[in-house]
């Protein structure tokens, strides 16, 4: 018995508070994120034309910003784009470094 009035009491609130709020009032999510895009893609017109210089790293920054709401410090972000290529050239190097060991050790096992 007690359920009918709070479900009473839930439904009025309901529909109080959904009459008071219109979709306008709601900022679009989809807009608000497709605007760093937007902006990404005048900064790629800007370097394909000419107007900026050219760079890799630059167009990575730009998209990578796009998708984090150009939230991304880009100082950060950079620095850790170099930490990462560091550790790929030291891969590189170790592997090198590997081919040419076991290519010794077969020539020496084929020599002897």
């Amino acid at each position: 018995m007690k359920l009918i009035p709070l479900f009473i009491t839930l439904t009025i609130g309901q529909l109080l508070f959904s009459a008071s709020v219109n979709a306008t009032d709601i900022p679009n999510s989809t807009t608000v994120s497709k605007q760093h895009y937007y902006a990404a893609k005048e900064q790629f017109k800007n370097i394909l034309s000419g107007k900026e210089e050219l760079s890799y790293e630059k167009a990575i920054t730009i998209v990578e910003n796009a998708y984090y709401e150009n939230e991304v410090n880009l100082v950060d972000f950079n620095l850790l784009i170099d930490f990462h290529v560091q550790n790929i050239n030291r891969i590189i190097e170790i592997s090198i470094a590997n081919f040419f060991i076991i290519k010794l050790k077969l020539l020496d096992f084929y020599l002897t």
